[in-house]
């Protein structure tokens, strides 16, 4: 009877009980925890939602994004990594340099980040 991958433990008496996954509470393991929380949508740039208690929650951010809420855009200029004083130009996981010193190639580099 157990529910959402719980496992069904029954004793002597033939009474059972749920051992539940993590994320999941309940008789059965019926109830997702702090599903209320994620139905709310409150991780943004595309960030997934996770359940960790009936009071918390945290997102899973797609590269380039930070914060709680996935909401700050990670700056892939600090520090700077374009050479010869070139400007550097933030985008979403990735960033753009600009040289435009006397002796140096006048034009973009895009540069993606991959971080583990």
């Amino acid at each position: 009877p157990c529910r959402n991958g719980g496992t069904c433990n029954e004793d002597s008496k033939g009474d059972f009980s749920c051992a539940c996954k993590p994320s999941f509470t309940g008789i059965y393991c019926e109830s997702q925890l702090g599903v209320r929380l994620c139905e709310q949508s409150p991780c943004r740039n595309e960030g997934v939602c996770i359940a960790l208690t009936d009071t918390e929650y945290k997102c899973e951010c797609l590269p380039g994004w930070t914060g709680k809420n996935c909401e700050t855009n990670f700056n892939d200029c600090s520090p700077n990594p374009c050479i010869h004083g070139g400007l550097c130009i933030d985008g979403i996981n990735n960033y753009t340099c600009i040289c435009d010193r006397t002796g140096y190639v006048s034009h973009a580099v895009y540069y993606s980040i991959i971080r583990e």
